[in-house]
């Protein structure tokens, strides 16, 4: 995905505590493989829609971005759209 930026009231010193995310894949298609990526580290998503703190105490004011992919088996001959991408950070 493109990368989604905090808000900027989000200040510098900030850290991660707890995010959430969700997206939505289409129909018809198996789920594909989901990575929420900061820029230090991905954590793999287990699903579409979800929480984690794996990714607590890494600075929460940097953009964070979606990776997805389809098992080798089920790639389309166009790209697959996933939709209404999502993640909220708490953080202290």
């Amino acid at each position: 995905s493109k990368p989604l930026a905090p808000p900027k009231s989000v200040p510098a010193q900030a850290h991660i505590r707890q995010i959430r995310w969700r997206y939505r894949a289409p129909s018809g298609w198996p789920q594909p493989e989901a990575w929420l990526c900061h820029p230090r580290r991905c954590i793999a998503l287990p699903g579409a829609r979800g929480y984690s703190e794996a990714l607590a105490g890494l600075s929460a004011d940097v953009p964070l971005s979606f990776r997805f992919r389809l098992p080798r088996e089920h790639q389309p001959d166009k790209p697959l759209r996933v939709k209404g991408l999502q993640v909220i950070v708490d953080y202290d």
